[in-house]
């Protein structure tokens, strides 16, 4: 019903001003759409060292992938999808390596969640750098995320009208907005400076999902 009432509103808009006053009559609108899927979780694994005797590795981080479409009236369309990766703690007890707090991005890994929020995917491979050391660790995900539990959703609309009271100036706007949320789980890989994770401890993951509509009309 929402975008049934912005097209109306477009139609009844211009259908009364173009034959008036096409000249003088703006319209512009924007959209946005956007999800999110992100994860925080820690992990440990025994590894074989170099001389073969055994070691451990351990994880702490947090894991965002995310995705936008957005169009205005004027421009090109406007899309974006890539990985946030945060790496909070990592330590190589065979290598020393060690990472304090570093983080790093992979373009184009995030496989965007459905529109009921059940399911999404980041796969990729990218670096981390840590802030202290100022080293740089290659990163690789492989992990699918599968909503569970309720579906929360908010929905909000509001259409303005303003009418100018010295040059009979007139603006109509009208906005709208989604937002959406639902937990999920998670499962796969992790592998940081070459050591897979495949036993991931998840803290929370949540699934997110944005859209925004707004018309204006100006003459």
């Amino acid at each position: 019903m929402q975008r049934k009432t912005t097209a109306v509103l477009a139609t009844l808009v211009l259908g009364g001003w173009v034959g008036r006053a096409q000249a003088t009559t703006e319209v512009q609108r924007v959209t946005f759409v956007g999800s999110q899927a992100a994860f925080q979780f820690s992990a440990s694994t025994s590894i074989t060292c170099a001389d073969g005797s055994g070691g451990v590795a351990a994880a702490f981080g947090f894991i965002s992938g995310a995705d936008s479409i957005n169009n205005s009236t004027g421009s090109p369309q406007s899309l974006s999808n890539g990985t946030f990766v945060e790496i909070d703690f990592y330590s190589n007890s065979c290598t020393g390596a060690f990472i304090s707090f570093g983080d790093g991005g992979i373009a184009n890994s995030y496989t965007p969640v459905d529109k009921k929020l059940s399911s999404a995917a980041i796969v990729g491979s990218g670096t981390v750098q840590d802030f202290n050391s100022g080293n740089v660790f290659p990163v690789s995900l492989n992990v699918t995320f599968t909503g569970t539990g309720s579906t929360f959703q908010q929905k909000s609309n509001s259409h303005t009208k303003i009418t100018g009271t010295k040059h009979g100036n007139l603006l109509i706007a009208h906005n709208q907005s989604a937002n959406s949320n639902r937990a999920a789980t998670v499962s796969g890989q992790v592998t940081i400076d070459n050591v897979t994770f495949s036993s991931l401890d998840v803290f929370f993951a949540q699934f997110f999902a944005n859209s925004s509509d707004s018309l204006s009309v100006s003459k």
